[in-house]
């Protein structure tokens, strides 16, 4: 039972996630986007991937707990940066929304 509850967190948050990456790639320009997205994917499957391995289903949700802080944390003080500097209306919605 709790490993059925701990893949379907994971299809969630992934489904989650990936509209969140899929409408920032509708608004960033080809040229902007970041080259390190499958670094990026790599190191965010083991950060969850390690600490589950090791201390199980808790230490994935604590984990991702941390993340989505620290996530939140940076997009305010992109949108307060945006919005003071009266820039990228859209990508200040997107963040807003994320």
């Amino acid at each position: 039972h709790v490993l059925v509850v701990l893949l379907e967190f994971c299809a969630s948050h992934m489904k989650n996630e990936s509209s969140h990456l899929e409408m920032f790639r509708c608004i960033v320009p080809e040229g902007k986007r970041t080259r390190l997205l499958p670094v990026w994917k790599m190191a965010g499957f083991g950060l969850g991937f390690v600490p589950t391995l090791v201390g199980g289903s808790r230490a994935l949700y604590v984990t991702v707990e941390a993340v989505e802080t620290f996530v939140e944390e940076h997009f305010r003080e992109q949108i307060v940066r945006l919005k003071w500097e009266k820039r990228c209306p859209n990508l200040v919605r997107l963040l807003e929304h994320c």
